[in-house]
């Protein structure tokens, strides 16, 4: 089918949805969030930069349980031989990937009213990914890209007022 003569047809284009754009993960560090994050960062390695919500341990950081829990993961393996290893993929993450400590069942994922109105503030999507156990023993996948989910927040509050305002 072709368009309407002096109509373009525009082609649909993740690369360049993703190009210089600054994303919420939420669930970054659950099978799902690695997998989407090792496939955003490799297939689009010109995205902005990749905020990682990572929910500290029993006496273990944010940032050390990222990279020695989430990074670790056979998911990032493409990524691993695309930057000729360990060194290289660090090198890389550590350009692109923000790690928030916090909690998404706090009000402000569980981060300071500055904190989260800077991060609020410097990103553009939000992507939150579940494994979902329902009451029959059944587990759900679910992804939202600017959706709750049920879950609620200042800075999902503050990202739908600022998309819809574009």
């Amino acid at each position: 089918m072709h368009p309407p003569a002096g109509k373009s047809k525009s082609a649909f284009s993740p690369r360049e949805i993703f190009r210089g754009r600054n994303v919420f993960v939420l669930g970054g560090t659950g099978f799902l969030g690695k997998v989407l994050m090792s496939m955003l960062l490799h297939r689009f390695p010109d995205i902005g930069r990749v905020y990682v919500m990572v929910r500290r341990g029993t006496g273990t950081a944010s940032e050390k349980r990222f990279w020695e829990q989430v990074v670790t993961s056979r998911t990032f393996d493409p990524l691993r031989e695309k930057f000729g290893g360990a060194d290289g993929l660090r090198e890389f993450l550590s350009r692109k990937v923000r790690v928030v400590d916090g909690d998404i069942t706090e009000a402000n994922l569980g981060l300071s009213e500055e904190d989260a109105a800077k991060v609020a503030g410097d990103i553009e999507r939000l992507m939150r990914q579940a494994i979902t156990k329902l009451p029959d023993g059944v587990y759900r996948a679910e992804t939202a890209i600017d959706g709750y989910l049920g879950f609620r927040n200042d800075i999902g509050d503050h990202l739908k007022r600022t998309l819809a305002a574009d």
